[in-house]
């Protein structure tokens, strides 16, 4: 929950985690990338609900998702990248679902659906 610390043992677990998902993407020469977690503007999808926070007198919104940004850099050329990261949705609350939370995202270059969904099973 929000404002509750992670135990030890989860924040280790997490860490190992983390680890293994950046080993598996390294090995295949996928690059890790960051980026923006504040923007100007929000998502289309009318089913995500922002949240917004104000900076110096201008509204600004949480990134629900990396992945108009990650797409741009695909677009540019930055060719298969990957990214942990943080999302933030204005949506449902409780145990289950949070406001804050840990997001994977990939992309791969010139891979069909049926080899991008060998690599995920693994």
């Amino acid at each position: 929950m929000i404002d509750s610390f992670c135990s030890v043992d989860h924040v280790i677990k997490r860490s190992k985690c983390y680890k293994q998902i950046r080993d598996f993407f390294h090995a295949k020469r996928v690059t890790e990338v960051e980026t923006p977690t504040l923007s100007k503007f929000t998502v289309t999808d009318p089913y995500i609900d922002t949240l917004k926070v104000k900076l110096h007198q201008e509204e600004w919104c949480l990134q629900t998702s990396p992945e108009f940004s990650m797409k741009a850099l695909v677009a540019a050329g930055a060719g298969d990248i990957f990214q942990i990261c943080k999302a933030y949705r204005n949506d449902e609350f409780g145990r289950l679902h949070q406001p804050e939370f840990s997001i994977l995202e990939w992309y791969r270059c010139g891979l069909d659906y049926r080899k991008l969904m060998t690599e995920t099973v693994s």
